[in-house]
């Protein structure tokens, strides 16, 4: 999402440096097609549900984020939520994350900032 001038190659290339770091596992030497990084090709949902891998990050973020709001303060954290789960349907992600308090996963240094919370 972020270089979407990506030419196909780049976006080969930087499939097998994923797959090579978090599948090292994984052999396609018998496989041209994989093997030239292009499994990214048959994943549909990259197409046709461009938010459908994102989205169980997004629901963890949020939820790590509520773990260490309950830590802090239970009673305004579980109002917050009722909050968030009661506009779910009614405002776009990143309205209702403010309006319920949370950071935008999106913005730069939420996660570390989330993990900060997480230690104590």
């Amino acid at each position: 999402y972020k270089h979407p001038e990506m030419t196909p190659e780049e976006r080969n290339e930087l499939w097998k440096k994923l797959e090579k770091e978090y599948r090292p596992h994984l052999d396609y030497k018998d496989n041209p097609f994989l093997n030239e990084g292009r499994l990214w090709q048959k994943q549909s949902h990259i197409y046709e549900n461009p938010y459908y891998y994102i989205d169980y990050c997004l629901a963890a973020v949020n939820a790590l984020q509520y773990k260490a709001f309950m830590k802090r303060d239970f009673k305004e954290a579980w109002k917050s939520y009722m909050e968030f789960s009661h506009l779910s349907a009614s405002l776009f992600f990143t309205e209702l994350e403010k309006k319920a308090g949370l950071m935008s996963p999106f913005e730069e240094g939420s996660l570390k900032k989330l993990v900060e919370g997480l230690k104590d």
